[in-house]
């Protein structure tokens, strides 16, 4: 399951999908998200759940783990062998939340099969192989971004994330530096990008 990061600042949002998903761990990408949930979600709820952080271990915030210490034993976290697992098909694979523009969120269930089919399809469209790239701006909570991205890693292509927002300057140096092939954009973000004066040395 996949949260749009904005939605952990809505208590009402959070507490819905979560009670609603009702999932045993958490990964935030930041301390600003994980300050974030701790002012939305009651304490009770974040103690039942394994609290994991993609943030340097040094930055660590207490009683969150880093992603390092989960992988070193994973045993210690899951009650499964992950070599010996063996998904079917039909088997739920991913949930990605609406935006709740027109209510409160609700839970899109993709199984193995669905996201396979999704993946494979758009891959073959835009004609991808091992050598395509590409730069994204596109979050993997919403289905878009889950689908472009994961129908390069489906090739072993390569997904290009320049910065973690927006930079027109940081988007242009990664064009020139990762010789990408492909780009999703709204025309915002080209006319953005065009306005940028272009220099040899992009920084």
């Amino acid at each position: 399951m996949a949260i749009q990061p904005r939605t952990a600042t809505s208590a009402d949002e959070i507490t819905h999908i979560l009670d609603l998903s009702k999932p045993r761990a958490l990964l935030a990408s930041t301390a600003e998200h994980i300050g974030q949930l701790q002012e939305s979600v009651c304490a009770a709820t974040l103690d039942g759940l394994v609290k994991i952080c993609s943030v340097p271990a040094e930055t660590t915030v207490r009683g969150w783990m880093s992603i390092a210490s989960v992988l070193d034993c994973p045993s210690k976290w899951l009650d499964r062998d992950l070599d010996a697992v063996d998904d079917e098909p039909e088997d739920l694979a991913l949930v990605l939340f609406t935006s709740g523009t027109t209510g409160k969120p609700k839970g899109c269930m993709h199984t193995q099969r669905s996201i396979t089919s999704m993946l494979r399809n758009h891959a073959a469209s835009l004609d991808l192989d091992e050598v395509s790239s590409s730069i994204s701006h596109l979050t993997l909570s919403h289905c878009f971004g889950m689908l472009y991205s994961g129908s390069f890693w489906s090739k072993g292509a390569k997904v290009v994330y320049a910065s973690p927002a927006f930079g027109a300057k940081a988007t242009l140096r990664a064009l020139e530096l990762e010789r990408c092939t492909h780009m999703p954009a709204v025309p915002s973000l080209l006319y953005s990008l065009l306005d940028t004066p272009r220099q040899s040395n992009l920084s």
